[in-house]
């Protein structure tokens, strides 16, 4: 890999990293709420709410581990990050229908997941993970 191709590879990795950061501190930031919500005693489920409040807590983890993972270069940051934002469109598109609509919480999720997803896919992200699975 020449330098060029190198600066861009590692170009995209920080703007795909990038997302995957901001993503994992929103999630903070709602699981912060969650268990404010918890603790304050608004939950009418407690297991329900505690669940959601742990959940919400690994996947803000598991984002900032793939961001990580992301910018050192590994092949399972790259896939957990795919996986991730594929979930996320799927979650955007629900959100927009149905009874309880939301379009912002719909447009931010498709925007943040598309965002992310383009420095996965750029020439040089696919160059890189076509050498690896030869190596």
């Amino acid at each position: 890999m020449d330098a060029a191709e190198a600066a861009k590879l590692r170009q995209s990795q920080i703007w795909a990293a990038l997302f995957l950061y901001i993503e994992a501190l929103v999630l903070i930031v709602f699981t912060a709420y969650l268990f404010w919500g918890f603790v304050s005693g608004q939950a009418k489920s407690v297991p329900a709410e505690l669940g959601q409040v742990l959940l919400f807590f690994i996947a803000a983890i598991s984002l900032e581990r793939a961001a990580k993972a992301v910018l050192a270069g590994k092949r399972w940051g790259r896939s957990w990050s795919v996986f991730w934002q594929t979930a996320q469109i799927f979650l955007a598109t629900q959100s927009v229908t149905g009874e309880g609509a939301n379009w912002f919480i719909g447009g931010y999720l498709a925007l943040s997941a598309i965002g992310a997803l383009i420095p996965l896919f750029t020439p040089a992200a696919i160059a890189n993970a076509r050498r690896e699975m030869n190596s």
